[in-house]
């Protein structure tokens, strides 16, 4: 448990900046965590919200 308390506290922060960033560019919650389910790497999704927020197809 010791050896991973690290690693759940980046993945815990990661993770919130990453969904307030999602709802803030215009996803509702629902669509957020479906976002975060579904995409494995957590650089894409924050790449991805400027696409999301202008409409791009």
């Amino acid at each position: 448990m010791h050896a991973i308390i690290p690693a759940l506290i980046a993945t815990g922060t990661w993770g919130l900046v990453t969904g307030v960033a999602m709802v803030k560019s215009g996803l509702t919650e629902s669509m957020a965590l479906a976002m975060t389910l579904l995409l494995y790497a957590g650089s894409a999704q924050l790449t991805s919200l400027p696409l999301i927020a202008s409409g791009a197809p």
